[in-house]
């Protein structure tokens, strides 16, 4: 019975630590398209604002 959970013990750790990974990984993704969308809008909307003020 001991030796049962502790073989459930190490299979639950190795989930968690596989699903901290994927997390981990998803959120570098996500982080990445942000920062990209977001310098994108701030290039869009810099060069509307400088159209702007030579008009």
């Amino acid at each position: 019975m001991y030796a049962a959970l502790i073989e459930l013990e190490r299979l639950l750790t190795l989930l968690l630590d596989y699903l901290t990974g994927a997390a981990l990984v998803i959120s570098a993704i996500l982080l990445a398209i942000y920062i990209g969308c977001f310098a994108k809008a701030r290039r869009k909307g810099g060069t509307t604002q400088g159209e702007e003020k030579n008009k």
